[in-house]
């Protein structure tokens, strides 16, 4: 099933968001990603875990992902 709307990026209200990648990720342009969030005014932390791509999940790193979640809602 396919999305065939458009993001109303202004009717998105979130007091604290993530952004969690993977700077091997060949799928989604990171710094895309963070400048559209800024020009939408959406404020969000952001964590780029260095050995992993687009399945952040199924790497290496996948338990430190989770453990820097944590750590996130946890603050």
């Amino acid at each position: 099933m396919a999305f065939a709307g458009k993001v109303a990026y202004e009717n998105i209200y979130a007091s604290e968001t993530l952004v969690i990648t993977g700077s091997k990720d060949n799928t989604v342009e990171n710094e895309r990603v963070y400048e559209l969030l800024d020009s939408k005014k959406i404020v969000f932390t952001k964590i780029e875990l260095s050995e992993s791509g687009h399945l952040v999940f199924e790497s290496p790193q996948a338990l430190e992902a989770v453990k820097r979640i944590l750590e996130f809602i946890k603050r």
